[in-house]
């Protein structure tokens, strides 16, 4: 799992298929799942998009990227997709995320 979660960290922004990912960790597809998931508490489509939510974050705040060019720099390839994801984790779209969020952190509050 450990190998995993570092492949997913250094490859996130690329197309990752888990039954590729498990064979670079030398398991099947099925029992991968569930020991990454058990190790996590987090499936690994869930992880990695937690991570590509993460480095979307910081693109959003930089504001140099519009929400499109974020969302495929962060690995997704469909930037709707991104916005569903990104309110989940987030509570809020893409869009006001970068308004409210770059206001946050020059202001200095969390």
């Amino acid at each position: 799992v450990v190998k995993a979660v570092r492949y997913l960290h250094e490859n996130y922004s690329s197309a990752i298929d888990v039954g590729s990912l498990a064979g670079r960790i030398g398991l099947n597809r099925s029992y991968f799942g569930t020991v990454f998931r058990n190790a996590t508490g987090l499936t690994v489509k869930e992880y990695l998009n937690r991570i590509r939510v993460d480095h979307a974050e910081n693109l959003l705040v930089s504001g140099e990227f519009p929400v499109k060019d974020v969302a495929a720099r962060c690995g997704f390839e469909d930037p709707f997709y991104f916005c569903k994801v990104f309110r989940r984790f987030k509570g809020l779209p893409p869009s006001e995320f970068a308004r409210t969020g770059a206001i946050r952190d020059r202001s200095g509050r969390v």
